[in-house]
């Protein structure tokens, strides 16, 4: 029987148990809220709740506990200020929101002096009360008759379940993660936001803290919680089949928590809570123009990046991206644009796609728009990527480790081909020099850059712009390519760790490929319809 399951699997698996609303199971929800570090997602978590509409919420108690400064922690006028706010917007959404639920409890937990501290966030008197609160939620949820617990932390924004932490990871963790495997997974631990059926009475003597059978393993809720469902034979599950949600990365100190975002996709909120959504000012972190790259086609990007930049606080231009199906051999020939001669994409061994040419030409012309402008050095951006935690912070003070108009081009984000990052040379702590590698999502580029891009007069033997940018920094395995680019000096580094990925992976929900969705080009420079010159799509996307 799967008695723990990644959260909101509750609302699938729960809802279907049910005939009607008067037979689905009992749910206890706990939100644990720390007392002010988590204000800048309490707005879309708790939105997250209340827009979960599937399951009866007349079924549901929502118990809330939360963290309160007492007045002997305002000298500490941030922090105290922070934990004011906080309340306010628990018992502004629990006035609005009481009346749709079965029962809405808020505990204050009062924090004493020594729960705090400005050095370590992961104290031993934090851990302790953590697991003591757990514990404690667990019993009143057996006391109360409740079938299921779902005890879940404030910034889970019904969430998946994947950490980025010092825990071991399985063999699988990554195949689970990028979700090239799904379904249930059997895991050795799970956390952030757990479904518990309380009506296996084995669950009923589960601990969150550690007892004599974890003696020597590390003061942590989640491995006490992960040894204790073993010594019970209660399996635990991790489930990808949907996207759930999503979670930022766990807090790993305290001054980086107050004031800055984490990493975020855009997630709405729950309207009445808007006004305690702070904003960033937008600005351009010291680059000419931020470029955006979208489809007209795609306005449903558009709205995303738009949501995105005003998260984030940057000032970015969108710019229209040439669109390969409204290209055709005619406008290649009008355009003055030849392939490269015998060229296969090296994974799927096929020819060229109107897509990956209409990709080509939406860089280009930027790379002449920065030329034309005189500008000294810009971002240019995808409309499909996601922005890691910190990126503004992090960006900023990456670049101070290197003289930034020395370089001709940086990867924000990308995907290196020969799985062979080991080898990259690291010039700079936060940069390498890239090797074969994938992906345009995000990168820098200065004048020079651009000028040598277009230099190399890319348009009378295009390629795809994934192989042409390591072409031109000299680190693509194809011999034969080479030689129609005798010149290849573009300067380029990669900031490392990364600051961008994909919105989406082969296989998520949502998922569309413009440059792989579209017609072939024949070695006869004819686009056909013919089935058999459909583009399939890369499997390392």
């Amino acid at each position: 029987m799967t008695t723990l399951v990644m959260v909101v699997v509750l609302l699938s698996l729960v809802t279907t148990s049910a005939q009607d609303d008067t037979d689905a199971p009992k749910l206890d929800i706990v939100m644990l809220v720390h007392p002010y570090n988590k204000i800048n997602f309490l707005p879309f978590s708790l939105g997250g709740i209340e827009h979960q509409h599937l399951y009866p919420k007349d079924r549901i108690n929502l118990i809330i506990r939360v963290g309160v400064y007492g007045s002997y922690f305002a000298t500490s006028s941030i922090k105290y200020s922070l934990n004011q706010e906080t309340l306010r917007i628990l018992y502004q959404w629990v006035a609005a929101n009481e009346k749709d639920y079965h029962k809405i409890l808020v505990h204050e937990d009062i924090e004493e002096m020594n729960d705090d501290s400005d050095q370590d966030y992961w104290t031993a008197n934090r851990f302790g009360k953590l697991m003591q609160i757990k514990e404690r939620s667990l019993q009143q949820s057996i006391e109360n008759n409740a079938d299921f617990l779902l005890m879940m932390d404030a910034d889970v924004i019904l969430t998946n379940n994947f950490d980025k932490g010092y825990y071991v990871r399985t063999p699988e963790y990554m195949e689970i993660i990028e979700r090239q495997k799904r379904g249930f997974f059997p895991v050795p631990m799970i956390h952030s936001c757990v479904l518990i059926d309380l009506r296996d009475e084995r669950t009923h003597s589960l601990r969150f803290s550690p007892d004599p059978a974890t003696a020597g393993t590390p003061f942590d809720d989640i491995i006490s919680f992960a040894f204790s469902a073993r010594s019970k034979s209660i399996p635990l599950f991790v489930n990808n089949e949907q996207v759930w949600g999503h979670v930022p990365p766990a807090v790993d100190g305290i001054t980086n928590q107050i004031g800055r975002s984490g990493r975020w996709t855009a997630v709405s909120g729950r309207h009445g809570l808007q006004v305690f959504v702070k904003r960033p000012k937008k600005e351009r972190l010291g680059f000419e123009t931020i470029y955006i790259i979208n489809l007209k086609r795609r306005p449903e990007r558009r709205v995303r990046m738009e949501k995105t930049m005003e998260v984030i606080g940057l000032q970015a231009e969108f710019w229209d991206a040439t669109d390969g199906q409204k290209l055709n051999p005619q406008t290649l020939t009008d355009m003055g644009i030849t392939l490269m001669p015998g060229y296969s994409d090296p994974i799927l061994k096929r020819p060229m796609t109107m897509g990956e040419v209409g990709c080509f030409l939406s860089h280009y012309y930027i790379w002449k728009d920065v030329v034309d402008k005189n500008y000294s050095h810009v971002i240019v951006l995808e409309d499909d990527v996601r922005f890691e935690r910190n990126m503004k912070h992090r960006l900023r003070e990456d670049l101070r480790q290197l003289d930034l108009m020395t370089q001709d081009f940086i990867y924000l984000g990308r995907k290196l081909q020969d799985n062979s990052n080991r080898e990259e040379l690291r010039l700079f702590p936060n940069f390498v020099r890239p090797k074969y590698s994938y992906w345009t999502i995000g990168y820098i580029i200065t004048r020079s850059g651009a000028e040598k891009l277009i230099a190399s007069d890319p348009l009378t033997k295009l390629l795809p712009v994934d192989e042409y940018l390591p072409l031109m920094y000299d680190q693509h395995p194809s011999k034969e390519w080479n030689k129609y680019y005798p010149v290849r000096n573009l300067k380029s580094l990669s900031i490392d760790p990364l600051l961008l990925s994909p919105s989406h992976y082969i296989g998520d929900q949502g998922y569309i490929s413009d440059t792989e969705d579209s017609d072939l080009i024949s070695p006869s420079n004819k686009s056909s319809n013919d089935p058999s010159l459909q583009s399939p799509s890369h499997n390392e996307l």
